[in-house]
């Protein structure tokens, strides 16, 4: 009810027009939803004196599974000219509804709006559907793959798991994989985590710069130059990703949740099984032992953990299925005073986690 609410304030919620623009070309206070939509904007915007990028969810919280806003937030979203969100259902309700109730008036900028390349969440190999954005092309009023934000909860839009009820066992099973998440908690829908591939990472770069740039036309070349910069880093990063992969002695992994989905499809993983859909959910017995069943029969080289979540049942499985533990960080969370060659760093020590643990040839 309470996130019906919220979605039905947003019809009448934030519009775009020319005259708030002029506006900002002062002094422009954005407030990004999380901590890599802070890293991609820090990122876009290095440079520009005229704005300050300032981030709403604590960067050490990650993903904003069943966030509540609090006071301060609506405070700080009612003093914002921009906010700018992952979109594909991580904060879309969460934050525009908020925002609107909280009196703000705040350009809203959706990072993730028209990527192309978007995936429903896999459970298991061979579960991966590649989907289109929810908006690809409702509300664009400029062509471009990303814009702001106006009115994107009509039919077909995907709730975002991390907003939806885990109870009981109403989650899908995937019975042609044979996957263990057999007692519901299963993440569907459109998986929002494209930050985690550096691929698509500089997708969202560049719709950011490009929102921003329309907004403030003055510093418009600026961002564009970041953007592009920063894109052929992550191109090149990429490549390395690749040759990284194709020296691994196993290529298939588990992993701790739907975080890497996009960067396995980019870079050549294949990811065979999911160990936890949300923070706090462990797994039954007889789920424990139907996953080291698909953990063994998928022939995972390894399991992969995230440092944002507990470890202690994944690292269980691995000691049951007999194989190693490793650590990929997606991230969804980092230090913050994180510069802007964080991003970059991390994901270079995620190719050095692979191969130590699952081996070069």
């Amino acid at each position: 009810m309470k996130r019906r609410f919220f979605q039905a304030l947003l019809v009448s919620a934030i519009v775009m027009i020319p005259a708030f623009s002029h506006a900002l070309e002062g002094r422009t206070k954005v407030l990004s939803t999380t901590f890599p939509i802070w890293l991609l904007t820090g990122i876009v915007t290095v440079g520009d004196a005229g704005i300050s990028n300032d981030l709403l969810i604590a960067p050490s919280m990650g993903c904003p599974h069943d966030y509540s806003v609090t006071p301060n937030d609506l405070s700080r979203m009612a003093a914002a000219d921009v906010i700018i969100i992952n979109g594909l259902g991580m904060d879309d309700s969460l934050v525009q509804g908020k925002n609107r109730a909280s009196g703000g008036k705040a350009v809203v900028i959706d990072s993730s709006s028209g990527i192309q390349g978007v995936m429903d969440y896999s459970h298991g190999e061979g579960a991966r559907k590649t989907v289109a954005h929810h908006d690809k092309t409702a509300g664009d009023k400029t062509g471009h793959e990303g814009h702001h934000h106006e009115d994107h909860f009509g039919a077909g839009h995907h709730e975002c798991p991390h907003y939806a009820e885990h109870h009981g066992n109403d989650g899908r099973q995937d019975d042609a994989a044979g996957h263990a998440h057999e007692a519901g908690h299963v993440h569907e829908g459109t998986n929002p985590h494209l930050f985690a591939s550096p691929l698509m990472a500089a997708r969202i770069a560049r719709n950011i710069a490009r929102e921003l740039g329309s907004i403030r036309p003055s510093s418009k070349d600026l961002y564009e130059r970041n953007a592009t910069a920063f894109e052929a880093r992550m191109n090149r990063l990429t490549a390395d990703f690749q040759a990284a992969v194709k020296r691994l002695k196993n290529v298939r992994i588990v992993t701790q949740h739907g975080a890497f989905d996009y960067l396995a499809r980019d870079v050549g993983l294949q990811i065979t099984a999911f160990v936890q859909d949300h923070p706090g959910y462990e797994p039954s017995a007889a789920e424990m032992l139907a996953l080291t069943k698909t953990i063994r029969a998928g022939g995972a080289g390894a399991i992969f953990v995230e440092p944002q979540y507990p470890q202690k049942v994944p690292r269980a499985l691995a000691a049951e299925a007999g194989i190693p533990v490793g650590l990929l960080d997606p991230v969804a969370t980092g230090p913050a005073g994180a510069g802007t060659d964080y991003y970059e760093k991390v994901m270079r020590q995620n190719i050095t986690a692979l191969e130590k643990t699952l081996g070069t040839r």
